[in-house]
């Protein structure tokens, strides 16, 4: 037999957390209904306005829509862009580049991206969803983990790389980072990721959650026991402490940079100036004396032209040789200015939700005030730090040359074989 009871709404406090409640038509009584293997529930509760019954999951799909359209809609958009974007940076980079620092740090990027825009993002939005009624424990347990993983890997990436541009650009005569280098910075980078991530299995799981009503729900966060213990505030401290060293790192970094290839350039500009006044004094003399004298041996005629042409090689072959060291010099600038733009973007998206976690520590009077104002857009902002996640492929694809034409090319193929695999079947 199922026990049943009857409770005043003063007592509910005492009584709401493991038990099933249904709430019926009376609002001055509540049937407490106790199975001791349930810890979650149905729940009703009835609005005296228009005498009807709202259970749990109805206020639950009411505040989405009130609340949360936009942050999915603006989640749902990464996600597609950041699916579709990494796949094509992991299939361009791994095929179709040859083996460097660069190739090395756009495929580890990719990958961690990848994750966050296939697993991380997709939870999120269900999170949002199931904002009272989210109760497997596994699902969010690792899924917590997966996206402090991603957002702590993709950090920690970005530094790296970013001393790494600065040691080429900046100190070029040292001893530079070479490819298995690279690769061993990345692997180290993502088990001290995956090492700082690991204590969010213990801090989060599925927990009360106040629905603005008298019933209570069930939402993937820190769960009660470490909700204002030391340890969690702790470890989000040091995860915040983590992000602003990068970010100081990355910003020092790339500030020297700028400066150096601002310096490097500036100075090409004048050094091309240089060379061209003599040169075009000399080739005025040359011509003006081949003018004045004009020779009536042949044998000196024959010479000059061996001269002109020999000299004309020369100038064809320095050409070429300048042409390629501009190329090498340009495209090692268009890598740095790419991996410098995607460092911003990335920091674009977590300084907003770092200022305003720190605003919620700190002063949760000006947090409210601040969710009144923003509306849903706080949500968004929130959830900022997975731009970086999205964004990345779409910096290499505007500042990086090869990487346009080689996807261009991927199509042109498949094409070309759709075409013919359907000529082929015609024929048939």
């Amino acid at each position: 037999m199922t026990e049943h009871k009857i409770i005043k709404l003063t007592k509910l406090n005492k009584v709401t957390k493991g038990h099933n409640l249904v709430f019926e038509r009376s609002p001055m009584s509540l049937v407490w209904n106790f199975n001791g293997k349930e810890k979650y529930f149905n729940m009703a509760i009835t609005n005296q306005t228009d005498n009807q019954t709202w259970t749990l999951e109805e206020l639950e799909y009411k505040q989405f829509l009130k609340e949360d359209i936009l942050v999915v809609s603006y989640l749902v958009l990464l996600s597609v862009v950041g699916t579709i974007g990494n796949g094509h940076a992991l299939i361009v980079y791994y095929f179709r580049y040859k083996v460097s620092n660069h190739r090395t740090f756009v495929l580890w990027l990719s990958v961690v991206d990848l994750l966050a825009c296939c697993l991380g993002i997709p939870f999120e939005i269900f999170d949002l969803r199931y904002s009272y009624t989210f109760q497997a424990v596994a699902p969010c347990k690792i899924f917590r983990f997966l996206n402090h993983f991603v957002s702590m890997g993709s950090g920690l990436l970005l530094g790296v790389i970013a001393l790494e541009r600065h040691r080429k650009v900046c100190t070029p005569f040292k001893q530079q980072m070479d490819e298995k280098c690279a690769m061993k910075a990345c692997v180290i980078t993502i088990v001290v990721a995956l090492v700082l991530s690991a204590p969010s299995f213990v801090f989060y799981g599925p927990a009360a959650k106040k629905t603005g009503s008298i019933l209570v729900g069930s939402d993937c966060t820190v769960l009660a026991t470490f909700k204002g213990s030391s340890y969690f505030w702790a470890y989000s401290g040091l995860f915040l402490l983590i992000s602003t060293t990068i970010f100081i790192i990355c910003v020092i970094a790339y500030v020297h940079v700028g400066r150096v290839m601002y310096k490097q350039m500036v100075f090409r500009k004048s050094a091309q100036i240089f060379k061209q006044k003599p040169s075009n004094g000399l080739s005025r003399s040359s011509s003006h004396e081949n003018g004045a004298c004009v020779n009536d041996d042949e044998s000196s005629v024959n010479t000059d032209m061996r001269v002109k042409i020999s000299t004309i090689d020369r100038k064809i072959t320095k050409q070429n040789n300048q042409k390629h060291k501009k190329f090498v010099l340009d495209r090692s600038k268009r890598i740095t200015l790419m991996f410098l733009v995607a460092t911003a973007v990335s920091y674009l998206g977590y300084l907003p939700y770092n200022f305003i976690i720190l605003i919620k520590v700190l002063n949760p009077k000006a947090y409210r005030a601040m969710d009144r104002v923003l509306g849903q857009f706080m949500g968004v902002l929130l959830r900022g730090y997975f731009l970086n996640n999205a964004s990345n492929p779409v910096v290499y694809c505007f500042l990086d040359n090869r990487f346009r034409t080689e996807c261009k090319k991927f199509y042109s193929r498949l094409r070309l074989y759709l075409c013919t695999r359907r000529e082929k079947e015609l024929s048939f």
